[in-house]
């Protein structure tokens, strides 16, 4: 694929949170910007809200920006520590992130998007997250 392009897809995401398994398949949409990888979808939860999820892909730094019910940010740079803050409704936590691990491969349209980190909430102890995304043409 070339700068600016994009195509609609299928994205079937699985993470695992603390020894919680979820899985889910959305429909999105992935393109390259600049040399930038993006993936664009929704994710709606159990009262039928909506909330946009970006995930960014860029040379040395990961960004994943939730913007919809559920609001924040999780910045992910190898060797760093990330800080944020998460809203909920009228709630607000701040978080810290550390990067563990992380993997990304397109081949056409075809590919495979996986971070493992740590995430604390509210000065909660850390817990283990990973998250894969295996993204097909719709």
């Amino acid at each position: 694929m070339t700068g600016g392009d994009s195509f609609p897809a299928r994205i079937r995401i699985e993470s695992i949170a603390g020894g919680e398994r979820i899985e889910q398949t959305v429909a999105g949409v992935v393109y390259r910007k600049a040399g930038v990888w993006y993936l664009r979808y929704e994710e709606e939860d159990e009262a039928g809200e909506r909330t946009r999820m970006l995930v960014k892909l860029a040379d040395g730094e990961w960004v994943v920006t939730r913007r919809g019910p559920v609001e924040g940010e999780l910045r992910f740079v190898k060797g760093k520590t990330g800080r944020g803050r998460y809203r909920i409704g009228g709630l607000e936590l701040e978080f810290s992130t550390r990067f563990g691990s992380a993997a990304f491969r397109m081949d056409g349209r075809r590919g495979m998007i996986r971070l493992e980190y740590g995430l604390s909430v509210g000065g909660e102890p850390e817990r283990r997250h990973a998250v894969t995304y295996w993204i097909e043409p719709a």
